[in-house]
């Protein structure tokens, strides 16, 4: 990782002479995020969440058929493996738990007018699961300080969601 910093010989920045623009470095948490948000922004977009459901439709047996609800348990899963495992938190993990808290919380609170019905029921039951698993989470004594604010502030920003009235868009 020392490798993927800015090098400042390479940018004309020689003892300090001031030819690059300063405060310029690379950030690896950055570069990560910025993937994850992209995948993340791929499989939770109302256009797949439309294309999933509307597959079950089309099979001879739809309980054969990969199902919504299995694309979002295994994203809940996935990201917050942690939760159940007791496994620190890393800072990468967290900025990925976060964007996951954010896109489920702005379906409950500002949904779309194209995400599906059924989506937005699902996020709202794996908001509701996760929820109870920060709160469990939070009696664990093995955690950071960090980790502890981040299981923190998960929780209050899902009991918000759940709480707060539905904002429909174009109103």
């Amino acid at each position: 990782m020392r490798r993927l910093q800015v090098d400042y010989l390479d940018r004309n920045d020689i003892f300090g002479v001031g030819l690059s623009t300063p405060g310029v470095d690379y950030s690896l948490a950055g570069q990560v995020l910025e993937i994850q948000r992209n995948v993340l922004g791929n499989l939770m977009s109302d256009a797949v969440a439309q294309r999933i459901i509307d597959s079950e439709v089309k099979l001879d047996n739809p309980k054969a058929g990969f199902h919504l609800s299995e694309l979002y348990d295994s994203l809940h899963r996935a990201i917050w493996s942690e939760l159940k495992s007791g496994q620190e938190i890393s800072p990468l993990r967290r900025n990925l738990q976060r964007e996951h808290l954010a896109r489920v919380a702005n379906a409950l609170v500002r949904p779309s007018s194209a995400l599906p019905p059924d989506a937005k029921a699902l996020l709202r039951q794996d908001a509701r699961a996760l929820r109870d698993e920060l709160k469990a989470a939070t009696t664990k004594t093995v955690w950071s300080k960090e980790t502890k604010a981040h299981i923190d502030e998960a929780q209050v920003t899902l009991d918000e969601a759940l709480k707060a009235a539905i904002q429909r868009q174009g109103v």
